[in-house]
């Protein structure tokens, strides 16, 4: 299953440093009901972007065939 999106910006976010969090809950919980084995974040906005999803969420950086990351992946 991919998500083309998890990034957000708003000037009050209603769960500020827990988004992440919830919205990959969400994504792992329908991913595994619809028998998905995997679960990738497309085409990541910047490093550190990918560094938090890295650590946070165990995803693993696929590299585009230009360079620079084209997906990071995980195990459902």
């Amino acid at each position: 299953m991919r998500m083309d999106f998890i990034e957000r910006f708003t000037k009050n976010p209603l769960f500020k440093g827990d988004m992440y969090q919830v919205s990959f809950l969400a994504y792992a919980t329908y991913g595994r009901l619809i028998g998905a084995n995997q679960i990738r974040i497309m085409d990541p906005q910047n490093a550190k972007l990918i560094k938090h999803y890295s650590s946070e969420g165990g995803f693993e950086c696929k590299p585009a065939k230009k360079g620079g990351c084209h997906y990071l992946v995980r195990d459902l």
